[in-house]
Protein backbone atom coordinates (compact mmCIF):
# COMPACT_ATOMS: atom_id res chain seq x y z
CA UNK A 1 0.00 0.00 0.00
CA UNK A 2 2.67 2.46 1.04
CA UNK A 3 4.88 1.69 -1.99
CA UNK A 4 2.23 2.01 -4.31
CA UNK A 5 0.71 5.08 -2.74
CA UNK A 6 3.96 6.57 -3.08
CA UNK A 7 5.00 5.88 -6.91
CA UNK A 8 1.35 6.95 -7.61
CA UNK A 9 2.15 10.35 -5.54
CA UNK A 10 5.65 10.84 -6.94
CA UNK A 11 4.60 10.64 -10.59
CA UNK A 12 1.14 12.62 -9.87
CA UNK A 13 3.56 15.15 -8.41
CA UNK A 14 4.97 15.57 -11.95
CA UNK A 15 1.93 15.39 -13.42
CA UNK A 16 0.33 18.35 -11.16
CA UNK A 17 3.04 20.45 -10.22
CA UNK A 18 2.44 24.02 -10.26
CA UNK A 19 5.10 26.73 -10.44
CA UNK A 20 2.91 29.19 -8.31
CA UNK A 21 3.72 26.21 -5.31
CA UNK A 22 6.87 24.94 -5.73
CA UNK A 23 8.88 27.01 -8.83
CA UNK A 24 8.35 24.26 -11.23
CA UNK A 25 5.54 23.17 -13.50
CA UNK A 26 4.59 19.59 -14.35
CA UNK A 27 2.97 17.84 -17.58
CA UNK A 28 -0.28 19.87 -17.09
CA UNK A 29 1.46 23.07 -17.79
CA UNK A 30 3.61 21.38 -20.26
CA UNK A 31 6.85 20.47 -18.38
CA UNK A 32 7.59 16.78 -19.13
CA UNK A 33 11.19 17.61 -17.94
CA UNK A 34 9.42 17.31 -14.22
CA UNK A 35 7.09 14.41 -15.00
CA UNK A 36 11.02 12.11 -16.27
CA UNK A 37 12.40 14.21 -13.17
CA UNK A 38 9.92 12.50 -10.61
CA UNK A 39 9.71 9.28 -12.71
CA UNK A 40 13.72 8.27 -12.27
CA UNK A 41 13.03 9.32 -8.32
CA UNK A 42 10.29 6.80 -8.44
CA UNK A 43 12.58 4.25 -9.47
CA UNK A 44 15.17 4.56 -7.88
CA UNK A 45 13.33 4.75 -4.82
CA UNK A 46 12.14 1.48 -5.55
CA UNK A 47 15.52 0.28 -6.63
CA UNK A 48 16.99 1.53 -3.21
CA UNK A 49 14.01 -0.53 -1.12
CA UNK A 50 14.77 -3.45 -2.89
CA UNK A 51 18.55 -3.73 -2.67
CA UNK A 52 18.04 -2.95 1.30
CA UNK A 53 15.73 -5.64 1.63
CA UNK A 54 17.66 -7.95 -0.35
CA UNK A 55 20.95 -6.86 2.25
CA UNK A 56 18.59 -7.20 5.13
CA UNK A 57 17.30 -10.93 4.09
CA UNK A 58 20.67 -11.88 3.10
CA UNK A 59 22.39 -11.02 6.68
CA UNK A 60 19.52 -12.63 8.67
CA UNK A 61 19.91 -15.58 6.00
CA UNK A 62 23.51 -15.74 6.86
CA UNK A 63 23.61 -15.64 10.41
CA UNK A 64 20.65 -16.94 11.91
CA UNK A 65 18.62 -18.34 8.67
CA UNK A 66 15.29 -17.76 6.83
CA UNK A 67 13.23 -21.24 7.58
CA UNK A 68 12.86 -23.16 10.96
CA UNK A 69 13.86 -27.18 10.72
CA UNK A 70 10.66 -29.08 9.05
CA UNK A 71 9.59 -31.27 11.80
CA UNK A 72 9.16 -27.83 14.14
CA UNK A 73 7.43 -26.24 10.66
CA UNK A 74 4.68 -29.38 10.69
CA UNK A 75 4.75 -29.28 14.25
CA UNK A 76 3.70 -25.44 14.29
CA UNK A 77 6.02 -22.74 15.84
CA UNK A 78 3.25 -22.11 18.46
CA UNK A 79 3.91 -25.66 20.30
CA UNK A 80 7.49 -25.98 18.87
CA UNK A 81 8.95 -22.79 20.24
CA UNK A 82 6.20 -21.36 22.80
CA UNK A 83 4.73 -24.65 24.03
CA UNK A 84 1.31 -23.45 23.83
CA UNK A 85 -1.17 -23.07 21.23
CA UNK A 86 -3.45 -20.25 20.47
CA UNK A 87 -6.64 -22.03 20.42
CA UNK A 88 -7.73 -24.78 22.63
CA UNK A 89 -7.26 -27.72 20.19
CA UNK A 90 -7.43 -30.83 23.04
CA UNK A 91 -4.51 -32.04 24.23
CA UNK A 92 -1.04 -30.41 23.67
CA UNK A 93 2.02 -32.50 22.66
CA UNK A 94 5.44 -31.20 24.26
CA UNK A 95 7.37 -28.82 22.45
CA UNK A 96 10.22 -30.26 19.64
CA UNK A 97 12.83 -27.95 20.56
CA UNK A 98 14.02 -24.53 22.14
CA UNK A 99 15.31 -22.63 19.02
CA UNK A 100 15.05 -22.81 15.04
CA UNK A 101 17.31 -25.52 13.53
CA UNK A 102 20.81 -24.04 12.15
CA UNK A 103 20.29 -22.72 8.48
CA UNK A 104 22.59 -25.41 7.15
Amino acid sequence: MHGVGGFLGMILTGVFAGAAVNGVSGLIAGNIHQLNVEFVAALSAIAWAATGTALVGWLIHITIGLRISDELETEGLDIGLHGESAWDNGAMPEPSAAFPADPL
